[in-house]
């Protein structure tokens, strides 16, 4: 390949990279920067109820849970409730432990990544603290987390946790 095909292959390649960075396509790691009162709010222990939907794609559908088509109906979690709210909760906790460090500006600030983000379960968790939400992206391992004070928040799960989602997702 001469030099100018080369650099006209190169540009168009990663012009195409950024192009899907920006529409969200692929799985292209994204850095943001949350602050940790986003992640306080949404803190809780224990749930009083645990509802679980299947979800696919993005829609503006009035029925759409935050965004994504339910594919599913909303059933309650069953035996594995309690365990699954647990779970939910530690992610939160896991992740507020680790953003008790001051960045240089004085500021409790937590850096984490966003991937593919194509969630499968969609969750609602009832809390004395007032109801979250769930997205769950078992492909990237991701969770978005809500609550209706527009809090949220995300969460890259460690191979146990998704291991552990999978298993009280899918029974």
């Amino acid at each position: 390949m001469g030099k100018m095909k080369t650099r006209r292959w190169r540009r168009s390649f990663l012009l195409t990279l950024v192009g899907l960075a920006l529409v969200g396509g692929g799985c292209t790691s994204l850095r943001q920067d949350r602050d940790v009162a986003q992640l306080r709010a949404l803190a809780f222990d224990g749930a009083s109820s645990v509802e679980v939907a299947r979800v696919k794609g993005t829609t503006d559908e009035p029925a759409a849970f935050r965004g994504y088509r339910l594919t599913s109906s909303w059933r309650a979690a069953g035996a594995g409730a309690t365990e699954l709210a647990r779970t939910l909760a530690a992610l939160v906790q896991n992740d507020l432990s680790a953003a008790t460090t001051p960045d240089a500006a004085g500021t409790e600030r937590v850096s984490l990544h966003s991937f593919c983000f194509n969630p499968g379960f969609a969750l609602r968790v009832q809390t004395a603290r007032g109801r979250r939400d769930f997205l769950v992206c078992l492909e990237c391992d991701e969770v978005q987390i809500f609550d209706a004070a527009g809090h949220v928040w995300q969460h890259h799960l460690e191979k146990s946790e998704a291991e552990k989602l999978a298993a009280l997702l899918n029974t």
